[in-house]
């Protein structure tokens, strides 16, 4: 499921990677240092809303999944994220971290940190 997430996302369907994947009461939480879409967002309204911010100074974004780590009832994702600045022309490759927090088969909430090891570690899969 999340695999095909990301797939919709990178081929810029982000409404139906959104309702294949999240419930709709969701909560997205971001890095305060995130250029445009920091904070904390609520439901498919929320996600819209961070996505437009994202791609407001954004030419693209592309998230590539190298790696999962699983829980009890989360999903640490170990993501490629390359995108370039509208204005800036800046080319950003870094390795993020996404956490996902699930109930039942839908997540309810999605964290994102600025590496790896940072999600594993909020969800309780570090070593």
């Amino acid at each position: 499921m999340l695999r095909n997430f990301y797939d919709l996302w990178n081929t810029e369907d982000y409404a139906e990677a959104a309702t294949l994947l999240f419930d709709p009461e969701v909560e997205l939480v971001q890095p305060e240092e995130l250029p445009g879409g920091a904070g904390t967002y609520r439901g498919f309204e929320g996600l819209q809303r961070a996505l437009d911010e994202w791609l407001e100074g954004a030419d693209y974004i592309h998230a590539e999944p190298e790696r999962f780590a699983l829980g009890e009832d989360t999903v640490v994702a170990t993501v490629r994220l390359r995108s370039r600045g509208r204005h800036t022309g800046i080319e950003v490759d870094r390795r993020i971290g996404h956490l996902f927090r699930f109930r039942g088969e839908r997540a309810v909430r999605w964290e994102v940190y600025w590496s790896p090891d940072e999600a594993l570690e909020a969800a309780g899969l570090s070593k």
